[in-house]
């Protein structure tokens, strides 16, 4: 991918970078799958530690005792967090 890299930034250092544009096709191919997996490894690492705070806030002794409707009021800003941050880097 480095070599990607700089490929594109020397190509964008040109007087005119529009040129010949299209050579870089492959190149920026091989960017934006790292990109892909770069930020699939995020969301999974987001998800993990998302699941493990509601497992810590489930283990607590006086999480059982809530009423039915209760839980979701404590785990939702958790979740909301989560969509939140996910709808962010989607639009990066």
């Amino acid at each position: 991918m480095d070599k990607s890299v700089q490929q594109i930034e020397t190509q964008l250092t040109t007087d005119r970078p529009w040129r010949d544009i299209a050579s870089l096709e492959t190149d920026l191919s091989v960017v934006r799958a790292a990109y892909i997996t770069a930020r699939q490894r995020l969301l999974e690492w987001q998800e993990q530690q998302t699941e493990q705070a509601w497992g810590r806030i489930k283990a607590r002794e006086t999480f059982s005792t809530l009423t039915s409707d209760q839980p979701h009021r404590v785990l939702r800003p958790i979740a909301l967090v989560m969509t939140k941050h996910h709808r962010r880097g989607r639009r990066s």
